[in-house]
């Protein structure tokens, strides 16, 4: 199975980035964990203060590992290093193979879908002022249609 696991080393600790990953992959490989070439890292301003840190880096990697029943020991062995602030696993069938920020290639980005909030746009289609005018004059009749039925409904 793949997984990925995503940690959260406070700002305090960016000094000494280097050895917590190597402490972290040495957890992982210690549990027959394999790891994938890509790395995602990226340090933000955190919404509220982890142990007195209000600053952070997230690393995020991927890792194969044959017995799932790892984990579970895995997990207990992260949560004991006080460097790591937060951590989870989760597995990677339902995540994308990109990290965000990555630049996908063309093909990949015409399968993608859009982003949330933005909406699918359709080229827009200039209709010729002939078939605007003939729209107008079926939009006038439907109206006095719509009086007309209007006016034997309610017998005025």
């Amino acid at each position: 199975m793949r997984y990925e696991i995503i940690y959260l080393v406070g700002g305090s600790q960016e000094a000494n980035l280097e050895e917590i990953k190597k402490t972290v992959e040495k957890v992982i490989t210690d549990f027959s964990g394999v790891w994938e070439e890509k790395e995602w890292t990226e340090s933000k301003k955190l919404a509220y203060k982890i142990k007195k840190d209000n600053q952070g880096t997230y690393v995020a990697r991927r890792f194969g590992l044959e017995e799932k029943t790892n984990i579970v020991e895995m997990k207990k062995q992260l949560s004991l290093l006080p460097e790591v602030l937060r951590f989870m696993i989760s597995k990677t069938d339902d995540l994308p193979e990109n990290y965000p920020g990555e630049i996908v290639e063309k093909k990949d980005a015409e399968k993608q879908p859009a982003k949330i909030g933005e909406e699918e746009k359709e080229p827009k289609k200039e209709t010729p002022k002939e078939e605007l005018v003939s729209e107008e004059k079926d939009v006038k009749m439907k109206e006095e249609d719509i009086d007309k039925k209007l006016e034997e409904i309610l017998n005025i």
